[in-house]
């Protein structure tokens, strides 16, 4: 599950990672059904 403040109303959604690319990833809004692909910056420290 992932956390997002939306800029359109200020508001904090729940949604779910769908897919993960080089540079973007698709997440899956809850509430409203929708999709929207903010850029992804993988970490240097990945877990073993």
């Amino acid at each position: 599950m992932v956390r997002d403040g939306q800029m359109r109303d200020g508001q904090m959604r729940n949604g779910k990672m769908v897919a993960i690319k080089d540079t973007q990833v698709t997440l899956h809004e809850e509430d409203t059904q929708r999709e929207w692909k903010p850029p992804y910056v993988p970490s240097k420290h990945q877990a073993p």
